[in-house]
């Protein structure tokens, strides 16, 4: 937790210095909520929402999992329906709304979110998942359990493609490992002064990437990009904070 409660005094002093700083108010809410302060965490997002409600539309998902983790799931579902009122196809806002929707029992809500999603994406098992769900809770027990059936086989299918795919690639592998020792025996020795270099220069510059990948894992409010102009809000891009954002839809998703 050092390193995030590091990262929290970083951006508390940016926010003492400019008050109001956007990204620097997302980056310590995320960082609140990887530490388990949903308090705080919620108020950081809040505050973001209130300044520019379509700064970036992850935002209202990740103060949905703040107030979800408070219980609070009535008014995590206000902000959800905020958010959809400007993003209406925004996918991780429907499913986490209909995952809190089947919480409170609105299964009716639930079921209209989910079928949104699938009329977009048939293949969506977590929100056929969700459907069927939905359907159980409304009572349409025969409709309910084929869509649990279809869901597994949406699962299993999904299961074998990545089976498939993995062991398509262990045997690319394989035939390069082969290809890369058979061109090695007809070379002639490297000089060990030549191998030495090669070695370090082969560790320098695995340091360098492991150092450069390490930074853009690093809370800072430059990581923030502005990525998503097409729906008029700005996501969240190859930063720690969308590691916080998939952290908070598979919370969403998942049942307590």
């Amino acid at each position: 937790h050092g390193a995030y409660d590091a990262a929290v005094q970083h951006f508390t002093t940016a926010l003492d210095l400019k008050p109001g700083l956007m990204h620097a108010l997302v980056s310590r809410g995320c960082c609140h909520l990887t530490l388990g302060d949903a308090e705080r965490a919620q108020r950081d997002f809040a505050e973001v929402i209130t300044k520019d409600a379509g700064f970036n539309r992850n935002i209202y998902v990740l103060i949905a999992l703040s107030l979800k983790r408070l219980g609070d799931y009535h008014k995590a579902i206000r902000y959800l329906t905020r958010c959809l009122a400007q993003f209406p196809a925004f996918r991780p806002a429907l499913i986490a709304r209909g995952e809190l929707c089947l919480k409170v029992r609105e299964f009716e809500k639930a079921r209209v979110d989910f079928r949104q999603v699938l009329n977009s994406t048939p293949g969506d098992i977590v929100a056929r998942r969700g459907l069927a769900d939905a359907l159980r809770g409304l009572g349409h027990f025969r409709e309910s359990l084929r869509h649990y059936t279809r869901a597994v086989e949406d699962a299993s299918r999904v299961l074998q493609s990545l089976e498939r795919t993995g062991s398509e690639a262990s045997d690319d592998l394989n035939r390069t490992l082969s290809a890369h020792s058979e061109a090695t025996e007809d070379e002639p020795a490297m000089p060990r002064g030549d191998a030495g270099r090669s070695q370090d220069f082969g560790g320098a510059a695995g340091r360098e990437g492991f150092a450069s990948e390490g930074g853009d894992r690093d809370f800072d409010a430059s990581s923030l990009r502005r990525s998503d102009e097409a729906h008029g809000g700005r996501d969240l891009d190859a930063s720690p904070d969308s590691a916080a954002l998939r952290e908070a839809l598979g919370a969403l998703g998942d049942p307590e």
